[in-house]
């Protein structure tokens, strides 16, 4: 299996630039026309959240372009900047159980399960409510016999930058209490705009640096800043049971 895994595009409605004078359509074109030239066998494309820059509720119409000759099925997440009614008018397809974006599928030797951590009020933090965590316990209780991967955007742990771990999933115990059990490959997340590797909950848990710029490596300061790097994704794929991911920067 072979997974090409994108996140924090913050497409913008208007065709302006973005931070650093970037143009995140641009960007994330780019980095899908580098993935798919090199990688045309991949089973799936994966975004895991903030589509857009937040209130370009209009720029899901760019993504959906954009996305329209892509030759790969694409499975879109919800991130803090996303407006999930706008989103489903664009995509009612990705809408799962009790309206959220959620769904599993099997590709391969694997589960794939991918999260809608989408929080109510307009908190940039993340949250599963009961909902969306009886969801994922069924959903892992459905086929034991398969490891899982899990795709989200925040982050359920810190990574060691206090003004992004600020902003991680809000009931990360609760998360913790709904895997527990079951056998979890690893843990793939965006929303820090960078590539971070812990190991949380008995499971491997990635972040991957965004197509949108870098959030700069700052372990002391509570405030964020930019890093002039270039955007990339991942590559997940998988031997013998088990996973790897590689980074690939795209300049």
């Amino acid at each position: 299996m072979k997974l090409l895994w994108f996140t924090d595009l913050h497409l913008l409605a208007d065709n302006s630039s973005g931070p650093l004078g970037r143009d995140p359509c641009a960007a994330f074109q780019a980095c899908l026309d580098h993935a798919l030239a090199r990688h045309p066998d991949a089973d799936r494309v994966i975004i895991t959240g903030d589509l857009i820059q937040l209130r370009h509720v209009e720029a899901y119409k760019i993504l959906k372009g954009l996305l329209a000759d892509c030759p790969i099925p694409a499975r879109l997440l919800m991130g803090n900047h996303d407006d999930r009614p706008a989103f489903l008018r664009n995509f009612p397809d990705e809408c799962g159980p009790g309206g959220f974006v959620q769904r599993e599928e099997t590709v391969s030797d694997f589960r794939l399960i991918y999260l809608d951590t989408l929080a109510a009020n307009g908190r940039h933090t993340g949250e599963l409510c009961k909902v969306r965590l009886n969801w994922l316990r069924d959903a892992l209780a459905a086929d034991r016999n398969r490891p899982a991967m899990i795709f989200m955007h925040h982050p359920p742990a810190d990574i060691g930058i206090p003004a992004l771990d600020r902003l991680k999933l809000e009931n990360s115990s609760d998360f913790a209490d709904a895997l527990r059990g079951a056998d979890v490959e690893m843990i793939l997340c965006g929303h820090v705009h960078r590539t971070a590797v812990m190991r949380w909950s008995a499971a491997p848990t990635l972040s991957l640096k965004a197509v949108s710029p870098a959030f700069s490596l700052d372990t002391s300061s509570l405030s964020l800043s930019r890093s002039d790097e270039p955007p990339g994704y991942g590559v997940v794929v998988t031997s013998g049971g088990r996973a790897v991911v590689h980074v690939q920067d795209v300049k």
